[in-house]
C-alpha cells in the first residue's frame, strides 16, 4: 500500500510538472492565459512599447516633411540661380578673383561672416546666465539656457560642415560659378537665425530653416566628391 501511495504521488507530481511545462511561458510569467488582459496590460506598460508609441506619436506627418523638403530645395535653387544670374535684388555681388590667393582670402572672409550666428548665440547665452540663476552651471538651472546651448551646438556642427566643404569648392569652381559662394553664405545665415527663432518659439517648425543650411552643405559635399573622382 505504501508503494502504491508513493507511486500515485510520483504520478501526480509528473502530471503537474508536465502541465506546468505545457503551459505557455506568458502564463507562467504573468499568471494569465496567453493573450489575456493581464498580458496585454503588461506589454502595454513595457518601456519598449511606450518608446515605440512615443516615436509614432511625435513623428511629423509625412506630407508635412515632404512639403518642407521640396519647398526648401526649391528656395535654395532659386537663390543660387539668382546669384548666378546676377539679379539686382540680391544684396551681394562677387568680386573679381584672379588667382588662388584671392579666392582663399574671399573664402576666409565668407567663413568669418558665417560666425555671426555663433557670436550672437554666445553673447545671448552669456546674457541669459547673468540675468538668471543659470549663472552657476552646477546649481540645476540650466533650463534657462538649454535651448540656446543646443542652438550653439547645432550651429557649430553646421559651420564645420560648411567650412570643410566651402574651402575646396572655392578652389575648384570656375569663374562663372563663383557667385554660388555668397549665396551659400546668405542661406547659412538666414537658415541659422530662423532655426534659432523657431527652436525657441515653434520647435515643430524648425525643419525648414534647418534644411536651408543643410542643403547647400550637402550639395557642396557631393560636388567635392565628384571632383575627387
Amino acid at each position: 500500500m505504501v508503494l502504491l501511495a508513493e507511486g500515485a504521488g510520483s504520478m501526480d507530481e509528473s502530471a503537474e510538472a508536465m502541465t506546468l511545462h505545457a503551459r505557455p511561458r506568458a502564463s507562467v510569467d504573468f499568471g494569465v492565459q496567453t493573450g489575456g488582459p493581464g498580458l496585454a496590460a503588461k506589454l502595454h506598460d513595457s518601456p519598449r512599447h511606450q518608446r515605440r508609441m512615443s516615436l509614432i506619436t511625435h513623428q511629423p506627418p509625412l506630407k508635412k516633411v515632404t512639403v518642407t523638403l521640396v519647398l526648401t530645395g526649391w528656395l535654395v535653387g532659386m537663390v543660387v540661380k539668382a546669384s548666378l544670374d546676377g539679379s539686382s535684388w540680391l544684396p551681394w555681388s562677387t568680386p573679381a578673383l584672379p588667382d588662388m590667393t584671392a579666392r582663399m582670402i574671399y573664402c576666409a572672409r565668407c567663413l568669418a561672416v558665417c560666425t555671426l550666428p555663433l557670436l550672437a548665440g554666445v553673447v545671448f547665452c552669456t546674457y541669459k546666465r547673468i540675468m538668471t540663476p543659470a549663472l552657476d552651471p552646477l546649481a540645476g538651472h540650466e533650463h534657462y539656457v538649454e535651448v540656446h546651448r543646443r542652438f550653439l551646438e547645432n550651429t557649430v556642427e553646421q559651420f564645420l560642415l560648411l567650412g570643410v566643404n566651402l574651402v575646396p569648392m572655392t578652389a575648384t569652381l570656375s569663374d562663372q560659378y563663383l557667385p554660388v559662394i555668397p549665396a551659400v553664405v546668405a542661406l547659412f545665415l538666414v537658415g541659422r537665425f530662423l532655426f534659432w527663432v523657431t527652436y525657441v518659439y515653434r520647435r515643430s517648425e524648425r525643419g525648414f530653416p534647418y534644411m536651408l543650411s543643410v542643403y547647400p552643405s550637402m550639395a557642396m559635399f557631393m560636388y567635392n566628391m565628384y571632383m575627387c573622382l
